[in-house]
């Protein structure tokens, strides 16, 4: 049986008010600085700390962050309005509409107290405009707006009353309740700090976009008809090229012809990076068809599943390459991570401020950002799995395309089956949870029956999305690359309806992907990359384990075999970035 409720004998009790004591009191120092006097109407401090810290001296918590935050939202970079064609203006209608969260969440919001009702509240109200982004290229608006980050929320100067924002810390991890009051404090989330290379690298973008720069272009291509991966190993490829563009000085675009050109999925926060996405189609920008540019285009067409040899061969020296384009196909490997053991990258890495902890996330969020209906349903699970009182522990557990195409043969995939999974999130929940939060888990899988198994076997305790899950290349290279020659009609390369059918099911993963994201722990499934980018995203290592999947010989099924409330359980992001789809 699942803890609901962290139960835990003396020794771990004790060794959880040393993690409470010694992570609040890091995390409040972090976040305080000491000040005048609070006003006589603002809450005394006192009220805000969990017993034991000894910490009674009033202090203010100064909003300076977030007026710089406020101040650095400028005009932004103006976009051109774009005369699309027929079968653009066709693919520009295409929306994701925000579903309804799944019945397991709204038991759990409904047992909720009104301080996290109150809370959750808050963070509904401010985060999912905060981390807006600006449509692009097809999915930009009309007439499209200037690209920039949202503005953060509301700085404020002093504490939270006890009925606004984070309130009064009353209980569970007072960690998590710090995060929450610099985000008060400064209006953005945890993480959400400027790099060092982002002002720098906005500029020279949209300089060389604009002509004002001698073209220098790295593209990330997937091609129609050309296996690139799931979402995983796609925004691995994505992320490692972008991260290239920087070290390299170049323009950075994305084409994708499958299933729907990026900028119909993605809004970007700082820079354009649409791309026409067939041959003939509208550019977004001149420098796109110039002719000159596109004959003497140099294309890494052998990037799909290269060996870690030979990803440590070239990327290194990639920068001796100066050809004025360089289109990265197909690539779906990370090299991100197994940068910062290059000799040569490495003290770049420094230079511009990157660390293996927050590479991922610092590239990704200044990249890209999921459309307002995706973050609209994606932060009704992140505000209730921030909450300080709840203790969310995320498994993945990937089973094969088999159990994804074939209902009949997806129904052997029980809790039973994948009992070490759970037992492994038992062992996290009684060795990580505070003894007075409440223990959830988040479960994302691609087989349907598990997912509802565990939510039969575990109503008060599993929360999933409710979402259905499609791999955007089940059918492997010749399906797609038939499906492409059957979709050709004359000019038209989409089938409209196929379109939508895929993009929906690209949709609900990302929805998934960014929710797992907001976890406080991960589970994930050894040899699989989905479970990877979102563990990277959220940037805190040190909070992730991996389990192997299940064996089957002769009808009997055998189970790994893990320790998962032991120390060397816990795999580095070094670690993760060394096996499937790398990192």
């Amino acid at each position: 049986m699942l803890p609901s409720w962290a139960s835990v004998d003396e020794e771990s009790n004790r060794r959880r008010k040393r993690l409470l004591l010694g992570g609040g009191i890091a995390a409040f120092a972090l976040l305080v600085v000491v000040g005048s006097r609070l006003k006589a109407e603002d809450a005394s401090l006192s009220s805000y700390l969990p017993a034991g810290l000894g910490l009674s001296t009033p202090y203010s918590f100064s909003s300076q962050d977030g007026q710089e935050f406020a101040e650095d939202w400028g005009e932004g970079v103006e976009q051109t309005e774009v005369d699309w064609s027929e079968e653009e203006q066709r693919l520009r209608e295409y929306k994701w509409e925000t579903p309804e969260i799944d019945e397991t969440l709204k038991l759990m919001l409904n047992e909720l107290s009104e301080d996290d009702r109150q809370t959750r509240n808050w963070l509904l109200a401010t985060r999912p405009a905060a981390s807006r982004g600006v449509g692009v290229g097809l999915g930009a608006s009309s007439p499209p707006e200037a690209i920039r980050p949202a503005p953060p929320a509301r700085a404020h100067r002093t504490l939270p009353a006890p009925n606004e924002g984070p309130g009064a810390f009353a209980g569970g991890s007072f960690e998590k309740y710090a995060e929450l009051l610099e985000e008060w404090q400064t209006g953005r989330q945890r993480g959400s700090r400027k790099g060092k290379w982002e002002d720098d690298y906005t500029s020279l973008h949209h300089e060389i976009l604009d002509g004002e720069r001698e073209p220098m272009l790295l593209e990330y291509l997937c091609p129609n008809a050309k296996l690139c991966g799931g979402l995983g190993d796609r925004m691995m490829g994505i992320t490692s090229t972008f991260l290239y563009a920087i070290l390299t000085g170049r323009a950075f675009s994305i084409s994708w012809e499958h299933p729907l050109p990026f900028d119909l999925l993605f809004d970007s926060p700082n820079i354009d990076w649409s791309q026409r996405f067939k041959v003939g189609s509208t550019p977004t920008r001149a420098i796109y068809t110039n002719q000159t540019l596109v004959l003497n285009a140099l294309s890494l067409n052998d990037s799909h599943n290269p060996s870690e040899s030979r990803l440590d061969a070239f990327w290194p020296s990639f920068a001796k390459h100066r050809e004025e384009w360089i289109i990265n196909e197909a690539m779906n490997r990370g090299i991100t991570l197994r940068s910062f053991r290059y000799p040569e990258i490495a003290p770049q890495l420094e230079a511009l401020g990157f660390t293996m902890d927050h590479a991922y996330s610092s590239l990704i969020n200044y990249l890209i950002r999921p459309k307002p209906s995706s973050l609209a349903f994606i932060h009704q699970y992140t505000s209730f799995f921030a909450l300080p009182s709840v203790f969310t522990i995320g498994i993945q557990i990937r089973t094969g395309d088999l159990y994804m195409r074939s209902p009949e043969d997806d129904l052997v995939n029980t809790v039973e089956r994948h009992s070490h999974f759970f037992e492994c999130a038992k062992q996290v929940a009684m060795t990580y949870a505070q003894p007075s939060q409440k223990v959830k888990y988040f479960l994302i899988t691609d087989s349907a029956h598990l997912r509802q198994d565990a939510v039969r076997q575990f109503p008060s305790s599993v929360v999933v999305s409710g979402l259905a899950q499609k791999h955007i290349e089940i059918g492997g290279k010749a399906q797609i690359k038939a499906e492409s020659e059957a979709e050709k009609d004359g000019n038209a390369l989409f089938d409209l309806e196929k379109v939508t059918a895929d993009a929906d099911g690209f949709m609900n993963t990302l929805a998934e992907t960014c929710s797992f994201a907001g976890t406080d722990f991960q589970i994930l499934t050894a040899h699989s990359g989905f479970g990877k980018i979102p563990t990277w995203i959220r940037g805190r290592p040190g909070s992730t384990i991996r389990v192997g999947r299940v064996a089957e010989h002769n009808g009997k099924v055998t189970r790994p075999q893990l320790d998962c409330r032991l120390d060397s359980s816990i795999a580095t992001y070094s670690q993760l970035a060394e096996s499937w789809s790398l990192g």
